[in-house]
């Protein structure tokens, strides 16, 4: 029998990042409601109680990494899964340790535009579709700020999610898919990242406050859900070059993810 390996939140998170998301299974093993109200992201959501009957859907060929509210539920879920062989870590602290950003929303938070029978260029057209509408509303957000520092913040924002789109039609360009209509396509999508609705950003930018502080945590969120989208929504592709392709656009959430987290990092100072 093996045996699971306690791990900090810190140490799970650098084996995460220093690993492709298709070589492990981050595993949530906490009720849905608490999923629904944050979640590591990219985190499969299969509470503890349902585990034994569904230790088939599980891959036994990669690590699975466990976490519940404070260690306690994937403490069980670990002990049960390295019975079975699988080799596990269990998070200590659980998501009330977790220092990284967090997602949030029910388990098919925004997947409902990416349904399995999804085409790639489905996939690349809603990705395209939600940078562009977050960089849009982040350089409305600029033109209505009257603190110079805070449009600066969001411009920069904003240049971010111009990144992503070029990231986006590059991806399509050497896929050999048409930019004319993946662009055309997106037009029609009104999200933002991760799934959410231009009015439901512009209720959370209102939450949030003025303040430089208030303004980066609401976009390292808005980071954070579409990092989980694309990882959740990978495996479930159409096929190979589709679950690439969003492996590929998760890479770069991560990436800007971490400069946001950057920024906020600097704006603590």
């Amino acid at each position: 029998m093996t045996r699971p390996k306690d791990v900090t939140p810190a140490e799970a998170e650098t084996f995460m990042q220093n690993r492709t998301s298709d070589s492990y299974t981050l595993l949530d093993v906490r009720q849905d409601w608490e999923y629904a109200e944050g979640h590591v992201p990219g985190a499969r959501l299969l509470p503890l109680p349902e585990l034994p009957d569904k230790l088939a859907d599980l891959p036994r060929d990669r690590p699975v990494l466990a976490y519940c509210r404070s260690g306690r539920r994937s403490a069980a879920a670990a002990g049960l899964l390295a019975g079975q062989g699988y080799e596990v870590m269990n998070i200590l602290g659980g998501f009330s340790a977790w220092q990284g950003a967090a997602a949030e929303g029910p388990a098919d938070q925004g997947l409902a535009r990416l349904p399995e029978a999804a085409s790639l260029l489905d996939v690349l057209s809603l990705a395209y579709a939600m940078e562009a509408n977050l960089g849009v509303f982040y350089a409305a957000c600029a033109a209505r700020a009257a603190d110079p520092e805070q449009r600066r913040i969001f411009l920069g924002l904003a240049r971010f999610e111009e990144g992503h789109k070029a990231m986006v039609l590059h991806l399509a360009r050497g896929l050999g898919l048409g930019e004319t209509e993946l662009t055309a396509r997106a037009e029609g999508i009104g999200e933002v990242e991760g799934g959410f609705s231009a009015k439901e950003a512009e209720v959370r930018f209102a939450a949030a406050g003025v303040e430089q502080r208030e303004i980066l945590e609401t976009a390292l969120a808005f980071e954070a859900q579409a990092l989980d989208l694309y990882l959740r929504a990978a495996p479930r592709a159409a096929g190979q070059e589709e679950e690439q392709a969003l492996r590929a656009l998760a890479g770069e959430e991560q990436k800007h993810l971490a400069a946001v987290g950057r920024m906020l990092t600097r704006a603590g100072d």
